[in-house]
């Protein structure tokens, strides 16, 4: 059991969390991105892991472990931790402002109720988004993009965008307004379930990589190219029952980025398979876990 998830048990997780994130994210936050490896490549670099070298390390809607998911303090907390990319998803409100949510509705989230695409954004933007966590959270905001971009544009982090549901081009020309008016484009990967959402994308962000969220199936490599993908994005449990498929993506050019991987006996096993980055909600463990796997050479006799 993890350290973060032995706190968790105990009723700690919150109190530990706030005072990570408070502790890591003032310097640390531009310093935590200068390191960042090519291994969970961008566009441009296209690179490709051997069995056994380490996963590039994306937190799971920020550091989602130890901080209410999709907001600023699991954001933070995650890029401060040393993770190459921090995850988020977004929706839209019915007044077209662009929000960090994962679910349809509020409620799971926040002290709020209704559909996130009926609400209008001076409504969602007095909501809790952090109390439900614990109270070292109480008055978190929902963010809007424009704070998750402004912040990226002041520390240099990294973000793997999920669009959810289903985005049309007028949609998704909002959200690249935003993109480009802070000029984050080349920190930025985006990427959906929804294939309708992945041709907006393509028509109105096509500077911006794109990866494909999907079960593996027998077109998933085709359908990846015809997107203009760099990559797909498959669950864990399809990975560890298809080990070959993440070979076969990558010579047909794209990288794998598996999720959502808690477990340690999973990450050793998709280490091992060699794919290219690993989406957690622990980041910080893996990234421990990670370095406890370089071996430095034996001296010679």
């Amino acid at each position: 059991m993890s350290i973060i998830r032995r706190f968790r048990k105990h009723g700690y997780a919150t109190v530990v969390g706030a005072a990570f994130i408070a502790a890591l994210t003032q310097p640390a936050q531009a310093a935590s991105q200068t390191d960042m490896t090519a291994t969970a490549g961008t566009d441009d670099e296209h690179g490709f892991n051997q069995p056994g070298d380490p996963a590039a390390v994306i937190g799971h809607r920020g550091n989602s472990g130890i901080a209410p998911e999709n907001t600023m303090p699991a954001i933070a907390s995650s890029v401060a931790s040393g993770a190459e990319y921090f995850e988020i998803d977004i929706n839209h409100t019915a007044d077209g402002e662009i929000v960090a949510m994962h679910d349809e509705t509020v409620e799971r989230t926040t002290d709020g109720t209704g559909d996130i695409r009926e609400l209008d954004y001076e409504y969602v933007r007095t909501l809790d988004a952090g109390s439900w966590l614990g109270p070292a959270y109480v008055g978190t905001e929902v963010p809007h993009l424009r704070e998750v971009l402004a912040y990226m544009q002041q520390t240099g982090a990294q973000m793997l965008l999920e669009y959810k549901d289903d985005w049309g081009p007028q949609e998704v020309a909002a959200s690249a307004a935003l993109i480009q008016k802070y000029g984050v484009e080349d920190q930025i990967i985006v990427q959906s379930f929804d294939l309708t959402t992945m041709e907006s994308l393509q028509q109105e962000l096509p500077q911006v990589p794109r990866m494909v969220l999907g079960n593996i199936t027998p077109d998933a490599i085709e359908t990846a190219h015809a997107l203009g993908a760099i990559g797909y994005n498959p669950p864990v449990a399809d990975v560890l029952e298809n080990p070959e498929w993440v070979q076969q993506a990558n010579e047909a050019g794209l990288q794998a980025y598996v999720w959502t991987v808690n477990d340690q006996e999973e990450w050793e096993a998709l280490t091992e398979i060699g794919v290219e980055a690993i989406i957690t909600d622990y980041p910080i463990d893996l990234i421990w876990w990670n370095a406890s796997q370089i071996h430095p050479p034996q001296p010679q006799s």
